[in-house]
């Protein structure tokens, strides 16, 4: 995607221009303001005067809050494998000059399997297909062939 010069002046293509950087970059204002070369002000500025421009970076920032949700929530019911490392601070010496220099190194790499989330993948479910996963259910009572239930107040 080239980059917009900033003159300040909006221009109807940085509607589309602004949503794909919210759909797949998750950008926030600062950082459309950054993309097209203009201060935040401007960007609400031009957000308040052109609609489309509005629309495109709201519908845009839904989506990808949206997706990324979405695909976080299926991790979790799905459960998942990932690598996690350990770095640490080291100083290395440069042995000609005797200069240090601090840097971090992986000291240690692991694979890690992430269990599906019973919590998550109700969560799922409840919502996906609420009419077989529910909590309540409701029942209805009946008297004697689908009449009313018959009742004796009476003291006995």
């Amino acid at each position: 995607m080239a980059r917009p010069k900033g003159t300040g002046k909006y221009k109807p293509e940085y509607d589309q221009i602004a949503y794909v950087a919210c759909v797949e970059g998750g950008f926030t204002v600062s950082k459309i303001a950054k993309l097209f070369g203009v201060d935040r002000v401007t960007v609400y500025r031009w957000m308040d005067a052109n609609e489309g421009f509005c629309n495109a970076i709201k519908s845009g920032r839904d989506k990808f809050d949206t997706m990324t949700a979405e695909d976080s929530l299926l991790k979790r019911i799905k459960g998942y494998r990932t690598k996690e490392s350990t770095q640490e601070l080291k100083i290395i010496v440069d042995p000609d000059t005797g200069e240090t220099e601090e840097k971090l190194v992986t000291t240690k790499t692991v694979n890690k399997a992430v269990a599906s989330d019973v919590t998550a993948t109700i969560f799922f479910l409840k919502n996906r297909a609420p009419e077989r996963w529910r909590d309540a259910r409701h029942l209805e009572h009946t008297g004697k062939d689908g009449g009313p239930i018959k009742t004796d107040s009476s003291n006995t």
